[in-house]
């Protein structure tokens, strides 16, 4: 019975260097991939913080208690 996993055995795959792995990954940085990550963590706090306000605006509370 033959049983294939879609995956390369250990044996059969290619070592892969250290050094070359580092410098790939180095390579996949660039300004716009910083930038986006930026951008997409900046949106995802603010989104939040305006949802905690919004709440605590439609539950009542004082501009200085949601403040704190």
């Amino acid at each position: 019975m033959i049983f294939d996993s879609g995956h390369t055995p250990p044996e059969r795959r290619s070592r892969t260097s250290t050094r070359s792995r580092s410098h790939a990954t180095l390579k996949d940085f660039s300004l716009s991939a910083l930038v986006t990550g930026f951008v997409s963590v900046l949106v995802g706090f603010t989104s939040s913080v305006a949802i905690i306000f919004q709440t605590t605006q439609n539950l009542g509370a004082m501009p200085g208690q949601t403040a704190s």
